[in-house]
């Protein structure tokens, strides 16, 4: 993406959570995982998507080795404009992977993001579904 604005870097993590702020919502993690999706979720309020993601885990098996991820966080707002905008290249073979009209990001005072061409067409910018990430540092 060409945005200026973007702030590439680890968002800041308080309490497993990212920061609710505006400086923090123009981050992107050089490098995440997005929640699979067993992930997705009903439509919720901001706080239950916070504990939502605090909550959330997932298991894989590596090498014979269960391994358990259990740090997951809501993304930033420009985390989810970056999937957005990833989702709707014609180079990405992907597709859609979040198909709802809005979503949480971690700043909580502009409402949920809304996507730009969901797929389907449910919740608000208070009542949104949620699709948590974690940042890969290894």
């Amino acid at each position: 993406s060409g945005d200026g604005n973007i702030i590439w870097g680890f968002p800041l993590i308080d309490n497993g959570n990212t920061v609710n702020s505006l400086e923090v919502s123009r981050m992107v993690s050089p490098k995440f995982m997005m929640a699979s999706q067993l992930g997705a979720t009903s439509t919720m309020g901001y706080d239950d998507a916070v504990d939502n993601c605090n909550s959330y885990w997932e298991e894989t098996i590596k090498n014979g080795v269960t391994v358990r991820y259990d740090d997951w966080r809501l993304p930033t707002e420009a985390e989810i404009k970056y999937i957005d905008d990833l989702q709707h290249d014609s180079n990405n073979p992907q597709g859609v992977v979040m198909r709802g009209n809005y979503y949480w990001d971690a700043y909580s005072f502009n409402g949920a993001y809304e996507m730009k061409d969901p797929i389907t067409h449910s919740g608000s910018s208070t009542s949104a579904h949620v699709r948590c990430i974690r940042d890969i540092k290894n």
